[in-house]
Formats: C-alpha cells, sequence, structure tokens
C-alpha cells in the first residue's frame, strides 16, 4: 500500500521511494509539516529528480539553469570558485549572442571582446557619475583613449595646464597646445602659435637630448629634425644659445656657423660658411696620433672620382699630403716641399727668398749700384749692376763682393759657377763671372783660346777716362 503521508516512522528507516508514493510525487500537501529536510532522511547520500526541478521560477535542468523572470543573487558566505576545465573558460551572452570571453592562455589571463570591431571599454563611478576611464578600439587594432591624464612612474601625459600636454612631475616638457598624432610627430594644435609648432625647454641647470636608439642590430637608428614651410621664403633651422644663433641652416641646406650669413655664391663656396667678425674664425679637426686628417674633393659616388682632390694631415708621418687627379702631387713635412711620393730628405724644397743686395768693389770708387737676389732651397741667383768712376790699381784683379750668400763649402769640381757679364769700354773679347767653393767674392775672367786669364783694372778700361759700368746675373749653389 503506497503512502499518504510521511511520518517520522517512515523516515526513519528511511523507506521514502516513489514506489511508496500513490501518485509518484511528493508536493506539500502529502507533508505534515510542509517540508522535506536532510535529518528527516538518515544517512541520505543524494536525491535523483530526472525529470528536473522547479523552485519558484528557478527551473534546475540538465545543463541549464533558468529564471522565467527577474534578478538572480548568489548570497556566498565564503569565496565563489568557478572551475571550467576547458581553459577555464567563462562565457557571457546576451539574449542567446556571446559577446565577450574569459579563459586562461598560456600562464596568461586572456580577456575577449567576441563581437567584431565592438570596443573594450573600462568604466567606473567618479564621484556619482558613470565615466569611461579607458577605451580600446578594436576597430583601431586597439588603439587606448583615456578619459584623463596618465601617470607613469612621475610622467604624466595629458592637459592638467591648458598650456601643456606633456608633464613630468608637473613641470611641462611641451610648451604650447602641441599634440603627437599616429605617426609620432609633434603637431601645434590649432591657435598655438603663428609659426611656433613645438618647443622642448629642459629645465634649469639641466640640458635637452633628443635620441633615436636600437638594439638587436635588426634596425639602424635614425634620427629625424625636420623643418617644413609651404609659404613663400622656405623653412630654416637655427640652433641658439641664449636666444643667439650659434648655427644656422637656410632653406637651401647652406649651414652657417657663428654666422647667419652665407658666404660667397660663387662656384657652391656658399654652402659651408664659419663666421666671426668680432674675433678670429676657424676650424680644428684633431685625430688620433695614428690616424688621418682629411678634406676630400668629391665629383662621384665611387671610384676615383670619390677622391679626385684632396688634402689630408698624416699624424704618423708629420706629413701634409696635397693630392690632384686622385693622386699625391705635394709632400710638406718638416724637411720642407717633396713632389709626387718623394719622401727623401735631401729632395726636399726648404727655401724660398726674395731680396736685395748690394755689390761692392775691391778697389776703386762705385759711383752707383743695384742687386736682386732669388733663392729657392740651396739655390741663389743674383744680379746686378754697378759704375766706376776711378779704377783700381791697374794690375788688382778686380773682385765683386757683398753676396747675400755664401758659395757651397767645398765639394770638389763641379761646385764653382760662372755667370754672364754685359759691359762697356771692355778691353778684352768676352767677360764671364766666377764664384768659387765657399766665396762670397765674384772674379771676372775672360773667355779666352789660352789658360784662365782673370781680369784686373787696367784690362777693363783702357781708353774712355777711367768710366765703367757692368750688368751681370749669376746663379751658384749655397750650403
Amino acid at each position: 500500500m503506497a503512502l499518504t503521508k510521511i511520518t517520522s516512522s517512515v523516515v526513519a528507516v528511511n523507506s521514502l521511494t516513489a514506489a511508496n508514493i500513490a501518485d509518484n510525487s511528493i508536493d506539500a500537501t502529502k507533508i505534515a509539516n510542509n517540508q522535506i529536510l536532510a535529518r528527516h532522511i538518515a544517512n541520505a547520500t543524494a536525491l535523483t529528480l530526472d525529470g528536473g526541478v522547479t523552485i519558484d521560477n528557478i527551473t534546475i535542468d540538465g545543463t541549464e539553469i533558468d529564471l522565467s523572470s527577474g534578478d538572480l543573487s548568489i548570497d556566498i558566505a565564503g569565496n565563489l570558485q568557478i572551475d571550467a576545465d576547458d581553459n577555464g573558460e567563462v562565457r557571457f551572452l546576451d539574449g542567446g549572442t556571446q559577446y565577450a570571453t574569459i579563459k586562461k592562455d598560456g600562464n596568461n589571463a586572456l580577456f575577449q571582446s567576441i563581437v567584431a570591431d565592438g570596443d573594450f571599454i573600462i568604466q567606473g563611478i567618479d564621484g556619482s557619475s558613470f565615466i569611461s576611464a579607458v577605451t580600446f578600439d578594436i576597430s583601431e587594432a586597439g588603439r587606448a583613449t583615456f578619459n584623463e591624464d596618465v601617470i607613469a612612474s612621475g610622467l604624466y601625459v595629458g592637459s592638467r595646464n591648458a598650456s601643456y600636454d606633456f608633464y613630468n612631475n608637473g613641470t611641462s616638457y611641451f610648451n604650447g597646445s602641441v599634440y603627437i598624432d599616429d605617426a609620432l610627430t609633434v603637431v601645434a594644435a590649432a591657435g598655438a602659435g603663428t609659426h611656433t609648432h613645438a618647443i622642448f625647454t629642459g629645465t634649469a641647470g639641466r640640458g635637452l637630448a633628443l635620441k633615436s636608439g636600437q638594439t638587436g642590430g635588426q634596425h639602424n637608428g635614425k634620427a629625424i629634425i625636420d623643418a617644413q614651410d609651404t609659404e613663400a621664403g622656405g623653412a630654416s633651422m637655427d640652433f641658439q644659445i641664449g636666444g643667439n644663433t650659434k648655427v644656422a641652416i637656410d632653406n637651401s641646406g647652406r649651414l652657417m656657423i657663428g654666422t647667419t650669413t652665407e658666404g660667397r655664391a660663387g662656384e657652391g663656396a656658399d654652402m659651408f660658411t664659419i663666421g666671426d667678425t668680432s674675433n678670429n674664425s676657424g676650424m680644428t679637426m684633431r685625430s688620433g696620433t695614428s690616424g688621418y686628417g682629411s678634406i676630400y674633393f668629391s665629383d662621384a659616388t665611387s671610384g676615383t672620382g670619390e677622391y679626385a682632390g684632396y688634402l689630408q694631415y698624416s699624424h704618423a708621418n708629420e706629413r701634409l699630403h696635397i693630392a690632384t687627379g686622385s693622386s699625391i702631387r705635394l709632400n710638406v713635412d718638416s724637411d720642407g716641399l717633396k713632389f709626387n711620393n718623394d719622401t727623401a730628405a735631401a729632395n726636399a724644397l726648404d727655401d724660398y727668398e726674395e731680396g736685395t743686395w748690394t755689390p761692392t768693389i775691391n778697389d776703386g770708387t762705385i759711383a752707383s749700384e743695384g742687386g736682386y737676389y732669388t733663392k729657392i732651397g740651396r739655390v741663389v741667383t743674383v744680379s746686378y749692376y754697378y759704375d766706376l768712376t776711378t779704377l783700381g790699381s791697374s794690375g788688382t784683379v778686380v773682385r765683386i763682393g757683398g753676396l747675400p750668400y755664401a758659395a757651397k763649402t767645398a765639394g770638389g769640381n763641379g761646385q764653382q759657377t760662372v755667370g754672364s757679364v754685359l759691359c762697356r769700354f771692355f778691353s778684352k773679347n768676352q767677360i764671364v763671372s766666377y764664384l768659387g767653393d765657399n766665396d762670397t767674392n765674384l772674379y771676372y775672367y775672360n773667355n779666352g783660346t789660352g789658360d784662365f786669364d782673370s781680369i784686373t783694372f787696367g784690362e777693363i778700361e783702357v781708353s774712355y777716362d777711367n768710366d765703367f759700368r757692368a750688368h751681370g746675373t749669376h746663379t751658384y749653389i749655397t750650403s
């Protein structure tokens, strides 16, 4: 016989089964005190309801818990743990359409917005109003828009002051209303000024650095400063110290240091100008003790045209090279000037000099005289003239003194030199000047058929009242 009511004696013997209930159901009218508690069922371990269970407007059946209306609250005294074995994935749906997912991705927690181009927004209550603190624009590859300033270890990015956009601990790094666009270009906002786009200002006592750097060797680091102006006159660039321009680059790319006025325009000599009209001006090129300092003149990007001409100083040899046609033509070092690739000290040209000298006579009277000389290395060339109004003793050999340099010290035959003399009222056939080793006097000789014939005062003029004039040139070697 089926049970018509559940009593404590029935529960005590653990005999509450479907077969013991007349219509296979339990409802409040069949339970004396309108409740079934676990303490009424001795040793109870499970309650199986194959057709689901409905509690008020909550239905639990299979893999679903449905709430037909209203909100659902879960009030737990401890923690709430959701353990899903499929990467811990928790899906969020609205009316059967999924819009978000939270799951485990390796060792990472992954938050996904599932709707195509659906933004990811973080909101909160500021005071009493909801605000969107950060919006990630998924349709723009996740571009982040912050509602207010961004603070990272003392760096502020935002607009706390209408005049500034970037701050470091409240101090401006960009002065003026500027922004950085998606190409990382600093641009002046509308109304920020007629000419100035952005001013970078270092704080007192500190400088300002603009850097471009990279690691890993994948790309070359490149920093670009580009002044652009589409208005008449074009763009230019000034580098200033204390408000005074020290370096200027005009819109033609001409570089000026210490001046804002370009040099001579002919042949492009105005492309680089160094100037200081109030003082001296110059340039220093510093190299290593075994290195070179070079200035190359090129008309090509490869081959010998890259060094068609150059000035180059070798610190290892202490020697200046001057090259044309891609080859060294002159070497200048402590020995002097050497030609082509010659480096021998004996071949150096170490002196050039011009001057005057005064011829003297060993006897008689000179009414007027004059002389010039040129010294190139050790070669001396003299030219001279003199007028004699009173001759010396007739038997005395004529000797012209006062040469600017003495002849080379003894070196055997070949060191002596002969010059030419033009004179009037001369009684001999031909006259030449002769200079011996280590001597400073010219002697006159007659170029005759016999032995060397030195000229005496009695032979230079015999019939014109002791009036004699001579012009001469002589080249010799000095020490």
